[in-house]
């Protein structure tokens, strides 16, 4: 018996018998992953678990950055702006002795 898996009609990995194997691989929207078992293959099981995680691409991580700096940097401009002086109450401090 053969196990094998393909990506995109390409062999990553073969082997004979039964097989443990940790593979990563980078997958693209429309990419195919197949697995498969083959050779005098009669009776069984096939047990397999598959986990796809997403990875961000740096420039989205980049853009997201770049847009809280920005938020950041406007909320205090607009903390140091005169308008913002307005708004901040003023104690006044009757001092009769000067």
């Amino acid at each position: 018996m053969q196990v094998a898996v393909f990506k995109d009609g390409t062999m990553l990995w073969n082997a004979s018998d039964a097989g443990v194997f940790d593979l990563n691989t980078t997958l693209v929207a429309g990419d195919t992953l197949d697995f498969d078992v083959y050779g005098g293959y009669g009776y069984g099981n096939t047990g397999l678990e598959l986990a796809i995680t997403t990875v961000p691409e740096p420039s989205s991580m980049a853009c997201l950055l770049a847009g809280g700096f920005l938020l950041l940097a406007r909320r205090v401009r607009r903390s140091l702006s005169p308008a913002a002086a307005k708004r901040l109450p003023v104690q006044a401090v009757y001092d009769p002795g000067r």
